[in-house]
């Protein structure tokens, strides 16, 4: 689970939807489900306010997705990523 920077959502990596669950944090309600683009999310990392990079292991691929909009690029790579790091 994470958290984003303000903590009032909550973002949860669906594996087998290849998906991510937004949850309002406070009231602890799904607010929607949004397609990573890719199969079997299994890391992300939150990149700003509204985004998320997720890598999609079994696609081979990474995915910025905006959690606002539903919105995602996606960038091939080799192998089967199964972690994000993001320093600033």
């Amino acid at each position: 689970i994470l958290f984003s920077p303000t903590g009032d959502r909550a973002y949860v990596l669906e594996k087998d939807e290849g998906a991510v669950a937004v949850l309002d944090a406070r009231e602890g309600k799904l607010l929607r489900r949004l397609p990573t683009g890719g199969q079997q999310p299994t890391a992300a990392a939150v990149v700003s306010p509204q985004e998320l990079l997720v890598a999609n292991t079994f696609s081979g691929s990474v995915t910025l997705l905006n959690t606002e909009t539903g919105t995602h690029r996606s960038l091939s790579l080799r192998g089967e990523p199964s972690g994000v790091v993001v320093t600033r």
